[in-house]
């Protein structure tokens, strides 16, 4: 149910990354869909915690740095 939930949730951050297609970039969209998701299921900031949650094969090191310059981009960005 949870697993449910979570699907859920991140089908509609799709949609709202989809719809600001004309504001960001592809690769910002795939950050916020991380970004969001790995906080709802982490339940947690940690940008650590959120790239664990992405359990991606090549581990945590690299999905953590990626976010790290993710967030950093949008911070001097914006």
């Amino acid at each position: 149910m949870i697993y449910e939930i979570a699907e859920n949730v991140k089908r509609k951050i799709l949609i709202l990354t989809q719809n600001l297609n004309d504001y960001i970039t592809r690769p910002q969209q795939k950050y916020l869909i991380e970004m969001v998701s790995g906080v709802f299921a982490t339940k947690s900031l940690n940008l650590t915690s959120i790239a664990g949650y992405l359990n991606e094969r090549c581990g945590v090191k690299h999905p953590l740095k990626r976010l790290q310059r993710n967030t950093l981009s949008f911070q001097t960005s914006g």
